[in-house]
């Protein structure tokens, strides 16, 4: 628990220092990153670990029939071989395997591509920062003030 805690602390003080250094070291582009640009990079990385978990315990779920059925024919692996049960021991495995992947394929697109959104929020906000930094627009209004 410590070590969360102290991860949690350090990522608050890194996210912190970022933005006042940002604001200190351009105070346009910095507002616009720290309050336009961190919430939406702070929500992608909350919803990415929550679909990296959600993904983890949906794929433990689907595919733990299989792994149990394999885990007990490693087990028993004498009475297997001497049943000369081998085929219907690695069809009944195979069988669990398919239906484990049929299932879990329209929910694993699902879950990927929200997945793939929250990667891309990133390069969303690096686009705005080079788009303001570099749009003729607004260095002719800072040029006025």
């Amino acid at each position: 628990m410590g070590f969360t805690v102290a991860i949690i602390v350090m990522c608050a003080l890194n996210i912190l220092a970022s933005s006042i250094m940002a604001i200190a070291v351009s105070w346009k582009l910095g507002l616009v990153g720290v309050f336009a640009g961190l919430p939406p990079m702070l929500f992608a990385g909350y919803a990415r670990i929550r679909l990296e978990a959600h993904m983890d315990s949906n794929a433990n779920k689907r595919f733990s029939t299989s792994s149990a059925i394999a885990s007990e024919t490693i087990m028993g692996i004498r009475t297997v071989s001497s049943l000369a049960i081998e085929r219907r021991v690695l069809d009944r495995y195979t069988g669990e395997l398919d239906t484990a992947i049929r299932q879990s394929t329209p929910s694993l697109f699902h879950t990927m591509t929200w997945f793939a959104l929250t990667q891309a929020i990133e390069y969303f906000i690096l686009a705005l920062g080079f788009w303001l930094v570099h749009c003729p627009i607004l260095h002719l209004a800072g040029a006025q003030s």
